[in-house]
């Protein structure tokens, strides 16, 4: 769905995933939609793959999320070569999973 990519351990599990040897191609992406709400839904989402920010992502427990960009920020040295590794990562899903390939919002149509 839509917040998916705003979910901070939905992240790591990702991330872990990868780091850990798994495959892009073996992430298996299903849509989550609202009914009356897919356009909006699909800029969302969208927009999340293209504007990912680590800093934005929230945890039910603002603990976790303090102590993970903690983590984050001291493997990495700064959040932002967190973001940009995990931007690298959301691009090979997208670009492997024809779901996503499929939402890819058409340029602005010529009048009509």
């Amino acid at each position: 769905g839509p917040t998916y990519l705003s979910r901070l351990w939905c992240i790591i599990e990702i991330f872990t995933y990868i780091m850990m040897g798994g495959r892009v191609e073996d992430i298996d992406v299903r849509l989550v939609l609202r009914e009356g709400h897919t356009n909006e839904d699909k800029t969302a989402l969208l927009s999340a793959f293209e504007g990912f920010d680590v800093a934005d992502c929230q945890c039910y427990s603002p603990s976790d999320k303090e102590r993970i960009l903690f983590v984050i920020g001291t493997a990495f040295g700064f959040l932002r070569a967190f973001n940009e590794v995990v931007v690298t990562v959301l691009g090979r899903i997208q670009m492997e999973n024809p779901v996503l390939v499929s939402i890819s919002i058409p340029a602005a149509s010529g009048g009509a």
